[in-house]
């Protein structure tokens, strides 16, 4: 198989890290030690497209390529892990389901707003008695005449503290014989939705990780995503695209210890050993 780039991926390459280190590597120091999203940065993103990289461009996205997309987070990821991670998890957990499991009128609604980084996206599953068990999810969604009711406490969110809106893994159970959990699609200025405590994470705090509240919140019907029971499909297949993510997160990292590691005098000079 040629794992050699082709000329677009090459510009895609040059024109991601001519960013990365002209805009973010001056102030990446400074923006983990102020534990500060960087939104001067963000908005300097926004005409690149970066936050609708694999959106149909119907929808006001880029649609790139996956080589492309995987490109641009690890040039992003090589100079600030923290906006990386927004990034990654932006487009892949956020944006994706919406552009895979949404109805038309959801994609209108919500595609263009993600797609422009106008609004930040999040999903949320782990809580404190479920982490990548969907299983033991706790938080419950109530269907009303017009629409549902959602309660329970999400944490460890990736872009919890900026989203502004989060797909929501919860359980119907006035649906007893509906196992997988649903989706919900919650907007930031929805009443009820609260941001908890950011974590303070090394390395990573420019990215606000936090838990977030779901209390006595109502979305409507038409803010369900998919179908009810489809949130074990729905998280799978986010997930699964997360993880394209997650390596270019860290391929930059396993390409300089790849470098290292074949040259004994660098790895020795480099880490004092």
């Amino acid at each position: 198989m040629d794992f050699n780039p082709c000329m677009k991926h090459k510009v895609v390459r040059q024109s991601v890290r001519e960013f990365a280190e002209t805009e973010i590597a001056p102030v990446v120091y400074d923006l983990d030690r102020e534990a500060r999203f960087p939104w001067e940065i963000i908005e300097k993103m926004r005409p690149l497209n970066f936050f609708g990289l694999q959106v149909p461009r119907a929808y006001g996205g880029a649609e790139v390529d996956s080589i492309s997309y995987a490109i641009t987070i690890e040039e992003l990821s090589r100079v600030s892990a923290a906006i990386g991670l927004c990034l990654s998890v932006h487009n892949s957990v956020g944006a994706y389901p919406i552009v895979v499991f949404g109805n038309e009128a959801q994609k209108e609604k919500f595609l263009p707003a993600l797609s422009s980084g106008e609004r930040i996206g999040a999903f949320c599953l782990t809580e404190a008695n479920a982490g990548s068990d969907a299983g033991g999810v706790e938080t419950q969604a109530v269907q009303e005449e017009s629409g549902y009711v959602l309660n329970g406490t999400k944490i460890f969110v990736t872009n919890g503290g900026v989203c502004g809106l989060s797909l929501v893994f919860a359980v119907t159970p006035q649906e007893p014989g509906v196992r997988g959990g649903s989706v919900f699609i919650v907007e930031q200025e929805t009443p009820g939705f609260s941001v908890g405590e950011i974590e303070d994470l090394c390395g990573m705090r420019a990215n606000p990780v936090s838990s977030l509240f779901y209390e006595n919140c109502r979305v409507p019907l038409g803010n369900l995503l998919g179908r009810i029971g489809d949130g074990m499909k729905i998280g799978l297949a986010a997930l699964d695209t997360g993880r394209i993510g997650q390596i270019c997160q860290g391929a930059p990292s396993i390409q300089e210890a790849h470098c290292l590691l074949s040259d004994d005098s660098k790895l020795s000079g480099r880490y004092g050993h």
